[in-house]
């Protein structure tokens, strides 16, 4: 990826449910530059993949291929989220990063 900055866009963009081009409509620059600050703080979102990561690489290296013939992946050892719930979570979080941005006196925009 050429332009810095560019793969915190596609991590933000999979933690809040949503495209990169629906995360850069939805928040201005003031706002995309909390969050970065935020999670170079954090590291918000990592735990669930990284612990899915090691749990389906264990499991596939157990895993009978004659009686599972798909092998697991990381989601499926992370907690499953429905549609109204990743939207609910989207928007709760949307919500938190306008507070941040408010409390920090950066200007929070509809």
């Amino acid at each position: 990826m050429e332009r810095p900055g560019r793969k915190f866009y596609f991590f933000l963009a999979l933690s809040l449910g949503m495209t990169v081009r629906q995360l850069l409509q939805s928040i201005d620059s003031h706002e995309l530059s909390e969050w970065h600050a935020y999670y170079e703080i954090e590291h918000f979102g990592e735990t669930w993949y990284q612990t899915g990561m090691i749990a389906s690489t264990v499991a596939n290296s157990v895993r009978d291929p004659k009686k599972k013939k798909k092998p697991y992946s990381p989601s499926d050892f992370m907690p499953i989220v429905s549609s109204n719930e990743e939207q609910d979570n989207t928007e709760k979080m949307l919500m938190f990063a306008r507070v941040i941005t408010e409390v920090l006196g950066g200007e929070v925009k509809a």
